[in-house]
């Protein structure tokens, strides 16, 4: 049949015409603005390869593209559990060489459009089973707006458990995406842009990397409405593929191991994130029941939480600041820690500071457990105010501050940031964390407090007290951040009682908390349709762990 022309009013629309057309194995070859929407050139795989084989002769100068095998798999060490399934999917030497067609330059398809670039190795048609190869080229697909804000530039995030896998598809995947990524960019610059900045386009876009192509389009898009469509339709593009190579990569996972299958819905269900997941399911054993690889998970969890002895820390002194968002419980925390401190050290041993002077009845707050304490509160202004009270106070062994509850995104939190660095550069600064809060916002609360501090002082967080146990429905989000932060548990508190609410860290208990499903959790469970979804949401971290 040859090369087929579908029109749409946008690029995703075209897409499911000509998937549903032509299947899932069809190629772009270009895309072009009409009047009535997005003209978009494809052809089938089949159509293609007779199209190469006929060009063959007229061209012989490229070799045959290398293709996926077998014995390529086993020399690449892919030793983990899920090798096998993938191997299953992996067509032979010979199958592959015979179905992968050479691209050529042919009279019925458009000019450059199957050129090969001598400095790649290129694959533009995928052999019988490439669907089981994650595309590495989504490693940023964080940054792609899913419907809710994302964390400040988090280059901590995971992906699964085959580095070999994606080391050797990786090459492939990028010239994949890259091609679209082209066609779509040269259909764009021939548009906007004038005559004499097409020799600087073209020089960009033959530069062979992704930055070059998408920094070439991005530098339009200020003056150019068209060019913000077409980036838009990009992204589109994108989720539509992720969302296909997340729903194959589920099916991989399915077929390989079916208890592990449920151990990883049950993590993701408890409400760990596709990172620590990941990880998890690496160090899973094989040919185990389900119920004894929950327990393996428990004990893995339980290993990779850090807890320390609070008052070992507090027995060698200084000063003590408590940061955090508003509501998680500072000042509640701080006062059953300053009767502790009372208890342990004597009332002359222990100041009372705050900064909170924003929020109504801040300070009697605390002022009213001072007094029962037998202490007093000292309200401070600036960074001056706070050197100067914590010299006058410099005969008390220890000084918790109390400081004012701001968002994460607030220019307060800067503030307050540079607050604590000039006021006192030796204070340290302990995180106060709620169990109820969802695992995208303590993600950014802690990302922007780290910021805050490497801005000022080149440190980071390490310490941590988990608040609210006792509301929380489950904990596996505050448990996931501190293990994927590496951050190190003082206190938990479990009740607004002071100070009897407050306890030492029992790893055994918070990981059990964190893997237990509650009442009425049937009703937010995830269903075999519904994981693909968030791995698609997550699909570059769950890749980005492979290449670490």
């Amino acid at each position: 049949m040859g090369p087929q022309k579908f029109i749409a009013a946008n690029t995703a629309d075209a897409l499911k015409l000509i998937r549903a057309e032509m299947g899932p194995d069809a190629m772009v070859l270009s895309t072009k603005d009409t009047d009535q929407g997005v003209e978009v050139m494809a052809i089938t795989s089949g159509d293609l390869a007779n199209l190469s084989a006929r060009s063959e002769a007229l061209d012989p100068q490229f070799g045959e593209p290398s293709a996926f095998s077998e014995r390529s798999l086993k020399q690449s060490g892919l030793t983990d559990k899920f090798a096998n399934a993938i191997a299953r999917r992996a067509p032979s030497a010979s199958t592959a060489s015979s179905e992968s067609a050479k691209p050529r330059v042919h009279p019925d398809v458009p000019n450059g459009i199957l050129r090969r670039n001598p400095a790649r190795v290129e694959r533009p048609i995928r052999a019988p089973g490439a669907e089981a190869f994650l595309p590495t080229s989504f490693n940023n697909a964080e940054r792609i707006p899913r419907g809710s804000a994302n964390v400040v530039n988090p280059s901590n995030n995971d992906a699964i458990f085959s580095a070999s896998l994606a080391a050797n598809t990786k090459a492939a995947q990028e010239a994949a995406a890259l091609n679209a990524l082209k066609t779509a960019a040269q259909s764009a610059a021939q548009k906007v842009r004038a005559p004499s900045n097409q020799t600087e386009s073209a020089n960009n876009l033959s530069a062979g990397t992704p930055n070059n192509v998408t920094s070439s389009i991005a530098s339009q898009a200020e003056s150019s409405p068209k060019v913000e469509k077409l980036l838009s339709e990009i992204s589109e593009v994108k989720n539509l593929l992720q969302s296909h190579v997340a729903g194959s990569f589920w099916g991989n996972i399915q077929q390989g191991n079916a208890q592990i299958t449920e151990v990883v819905k049950h993590l993701l269900n408890s409400g760990f994130s596709p990172k620590l997941v990941a990880e998890i399911a690496q160090n899973l054993p094989e040919n185990l029941s389900v119920l004894h690889l929950l327990k393996n998970a428990r004990e893995q969890v339980k290993c990779m939480l850090k807890t320390s002895r609070a008052f070992d820390i507090f027995d060698r002194g200084g000063v003590f600041a408590f940061i955090g968002p508003t509501g998680v419980g500072k000042t509640t925390t701080i006062a059953k820690i300053a009767a502790r401190c009372v208890l342990r050290y004597g009332r002359n041993q222990v100041a009372l500071l705050t900064t909170d002077t924003y929020r109504i009845g801040a300070q009697e707050q605390l002022k009213t457990f001072a007094k029962i304490l037998g202490l007093s509160v000292t309200a401070v202004r600036d960074s001056e105010d706070l050197a100067a009270k914590i010299k006058d106070f410099s005969n008390r062994k220890i000084i918790l501050l109390d400081t004012a509850g701001v968002s994460q995104r607030d220019t307060l939190m800067v503030e307050q940031s540079h607050l604590l660095e000039h006021g006192s550069s030796k204070a340290r600064r302990i995180l106060v964390m709620s169990s109820t809060t969802d695992l995208r916002t303590q993600e950014e609360v802690i990302n922007l407090h780290n910021q805050a501090m490497q801005n000022t002082n080149g440190e980071k967080l390490d310490s941590v007290i988990i608040t609210k146990i006792d509301e929380a429905a489950h904990l596996a989000p505050v448990i996931d951040s501190v293990i994927r932060h590496d951050l190190s548990i003082l206190f938990v508190s479990n009740g607004q009682r002071v100070p009897e609410d407050l306890s030492q860290p029992d790893v055994n208990y918070l990981s059990h908390r964190a893997m237990a499903m509650r009442a009425f959790a049937e009703t937010f469970s995830l269903t075999d349709e519904q994981v693909p979804a968030l791995l698609s949401d997550h699909l570059g971290d769950w890749i980005r762990k492979v290449n670490q």
